[in-house]
């Protein structure tokens, strides 16, 4: 890659800095020294401390559906119970016309 673009900055992908952060690593560190190579040994080790930031931020992202507030499910169960004879997509419907995104379906869990 160097003989390719000589000393200019190289713009590398989060695959192409995973691959050669992982090479690296098994490389001893004697030998890693003489090398001379594309980017430095600090840049590795950041290039790794991102990669393992991402993997466990993508790991605790929340799954599964977020609840409604206490306010939309009490707005809900306030307009079942004064209008009987809606269905939850009535319902549904009036609180978007309220400006409220709610889907059918929460409603219908209410």
């Amino acid at each position: 890659m160097q003989r390719q673009f000589g000393q200019s900055r190289l713009a590398m992908s989060w695959a192409d800095r995973a691959l050669i952060a992982l090479l690296l690593g098994l490389i001893p560190k004697v030998r890693d020294r003489r090398l001379s190579l594309l980017v430095t040994s600090g840049t590795i080790l950041r290039w790794r401390r991102d990669i393992l930031r991402r993997r466990w931020a993508a790991k605790s992202l929340p799954k599964g559906r977020t609840p409604a507030r206490r306010n939309i499910k009490a707005l809900v169960l306030r307009m079942a119970k004064n209008n009987e004879h809606w269905g939850y997509r009535r319902i549904a419907g009036e609180l978007a016309g309220l400006g409220i995104k709610v889907a059918p379906s929460t409603v219908w869990i209410f």
